[in-house]
Parts: structure tokens; C-alpha cells; sequence
């Protein structure tokens, strides 16, 4: 090996010794805390209320964030999300009652460039009273949907490109359960009877309440995800 070849090894090893130093340094400093580093602007957690009786149905589309819908005691809607600079939501009601949560990312090319550590949990959180009047329509494109407790007038749809679909407890006119890469989980309340199932996936199991001759329709379909579904009778108990 020649002599100028060993040198320059020698200085590419003490680069990367020298850079590994300071590498440990700069963590040591902040208490091997990476979120540090970050450059991405930093998210506040806002919410916003809605008189449900102004609304005629709930219109959600998320990117990358996941959803949960629950029922809360209240008369009003409430939404709670993280925006900065960068990532808002664009919330508000349509001529027809419609409420609409829409994401959106500022078009910047500079919004590519930085670095991002950090996990942080930006979860959009909608709480709805009792029933809502109307129709629930949630999309997502690599986000979970979870809905608790919800009942709507009208159909409900959940719909996720890349993300799991998890419920407890809805009831609706009529329910679209539709993932290409995850599973659909959860129960329905109501009488099996009335319903009529239409469920199929590409490469995963199915495990359905056998239902086809109600009124009420739950068509759920995967690309690869299994596909969970039960019926629950809703049990009024009296003292």
C-alpha cells in the first residue's frame, strides 16, 4: 500500500473518530434527548366547539394522523388537534350543515428539509353528544380510525389507505368499513336481523355474524388485513 494511501486513511479514521466524539458530546448535553435536534416547527394543541344542533354530519380527512371519535355527555362537539406553522386544519361548517375537518400542509419545499426526532402523539380527537344527526365520513391516508360509543341518523364510513379500523359500540343507519392495508376491528350495536353483511378481503380472515337479509348494510372490505366484526344487542336495563 503506498504511503499516500495510509495517510488518507488515517485522516478519513480520525474524521470519523473526531465525529463520533462530537456526536456523543452534543447527546450527552442534552441527556441523549433526540427531540432536541429537531427543526420541525414545534405543535400547539388547539380545540374548537360546535352546537351539534347546527350540524347535519361530520366530513374527517387526516394524512397522517390517526382519528378517534367518541361519544361524550355533552350537547356540543368538540375537536382537538395539533397544528403549527406548517400543519393546520382547515375546520368549519358547510352551507348544508356538513362539519368538515380537513388537513392541510403548506406547499413549501423548504418543509422537506429538517430534521424531525420526534414521536409526539397528534392524535385529532373529535367528541360527539349522544347521536348525531347525520352522517359520519372519515378518510384517512396512513392514520388509525377508532370510533367508541357513536351513533349516528345516517351511514357511518370509515376509510383508511394504510391504517387499522377499530370500533366499539356504533350504531347507524348503515356502515362502509373499507382499508387496503390493515384490519377492520369491532362491534356493532343492534339486532343481527337487521342487518346484511357484505365483507371481503385479499389476504386475511374473516370472522362475521352470518347476516343477509336486513335492511341495515355493513359492507367492509381489505386488501391485506383480517376483518373482526360482531353484533351486540343493546340491553336496556331497568331498576
Amino acid at each position: 500500500m503506498k504511503a499516500a494511501t495510509k495517510k488518507l486513511i488515517i485522516i478519513a479514521l480520525a474524521l470519523v473518530g473526531i465525529g463520533t466524539a462530537l456526536a456523543l458530546i452534543a447527546l450527552v448535553s442534552v441527556d441523549f434527548n433526540y427531540s432536541a435536534f429537531d427543526t420541525q416547527p414545534p405543535y400547539e394543541q388547539k380545540k374548537y366547539t360546535y352546537a351539534a344542533s347546527k350540524v347535519t354530519g361530520i366530513d374527517v380527512s387526516t394524512c397522517d394522523t390517526s382519528v378517534m371519535i367518541k361519544s361524550g355527555s355533552g350537547e356540543d362537539i368538540n375537536i382537538t388537534c395539533f397544528e403549527n406553522s406548517i400543519e393546520t386544519y382547515d375546520i368549519g361548517m358547510d352551507e348544508d350543515g356538513t362539519l368538515r375537518v380537513e388537513y392541510v400542509q403548506k406547499q413549501d419545499w423548504r418543509n422537506n428539509i429538517g430534521i424531525n426526532f420526534g414521536q409526539m402523539d397528534k392524535k385529532l380527537i373529535i367528541t360527539l353528544p349522544a347521536e348525531l344527526a347525520g352522517m359520519i365520513d372519515v378518510n384517512t391516508t396512513s392514520g388509525d380510525i377508532e370510533l367508541n360509543g357513536v351513533s349516528a341518523q345516517k351511514d357511518i364510513r370509515l376509510q383508511a389507505s394504510s391504517g387499522d379500523i377499530t370500533f366499539g359500540g356504533l350504531s347507524a343507519a348503515g356502515f362502509l368499513f373499507k382499508t387496503s392495508s390493515g384490519c377492520v376491528r369491532g362491534d356493532i350495536t343492534g339486532d343481527v336481523n337487521e342487518f346484511c353483511i357484505d365483507a371481503d378481503t385479499s389476504s386475511g380472515e374473516i370472522d362475521v355474524p352470518r347476516a343477509s337479509n336486513g335492511t341495515k348494510r355493513i359492507a367492509v372490505s381489505t386488501s391485506s388485513g383480517d376483518i373482526d366484526i360482531d353484533i351486540t344487542a343493546n340491553i336496556d336495563i331497568k331498576n
